[in-house]
């Protein structure tokens, strides 16, 4: 399955310049070093923000819930005046919105993430996080299993297939998570 990794990680970009504006500080926090999704999210959320953001810093999560609560106290402590985190994925978002709440900085603090799980989801409807982009699991499920079945099957399969994704802000989490169940 394909998914325009470096256009997705710009999509992040967006609603974080839209709330922050020019030259905001904001910290990313990047996922496995040298893994697909880190790179191409990273050059695109990187591409989009040059000369509109500031990341004061970009630290490696790896993916991880727990090692990003506390790559963000550290990021919290070096640089306090932070006014938004991307996360490479919604694990590393919610770490970083755990830490960001119990440093009291939830209302100061927008974080976005990647992926549509449900822990962020589920924090999107508190406020603790603003956005995710969301990937159908579903849709991308589906497709794949259709394109080996067709595979196998002697049919053209194309050599791309693009998942759909979808920018779950707090106004449409609710609608959003209806939709995948």
């Amino acid at each position: 399955m394909y998914y325009k990794g470096r256009r997705y990680g710009g999509l992040v970009q967006q609603p974080l310049y839209k709330e922050l504006g020019k030259n905001a500080k904001i910290a990313e926090v990047t996922g496995i070093p040298g893994a697909s999704a880190t790179r191409e999210r990273g050059k695109g959320f990187d591409g989009y923000a040059k000369g509109k953001m500031n990341i004061v810093t970009k630290q490696t999560g790896n993916f991880d819930r727990a090692k990003t609560l506390t790559v963000t106290e550290n990021i919290l402590q070096a640089h306090g005046d932070i006014v938004g985190i991307f996360a490479q994925n919604d694990e590393e978002a919610v770490g970083a919105a755990n830490a960001v709440q119990a440093a009291g900085k939830g209302d100061q603090i927008k974080i976005i993430g990647f992926d549509g799980a449900d822990a962020a989801l589920k924090m999107i409807e508190k406020g603790q996080i603003n956005a995710t982009i969301a990937q159908r699991w579903d849709v991308m499920g589906t497709k794949s299993l259709d394109a080996v079945y067709n595979h196998f099957q002697g049919k053209k399969v194309p050599k791309k297939t693009v998942s759909p994704i979808k920018l779950v802000t707090k106004d449409n989490v609710t609608a959003y998570m209806a939709s995948i169940k």
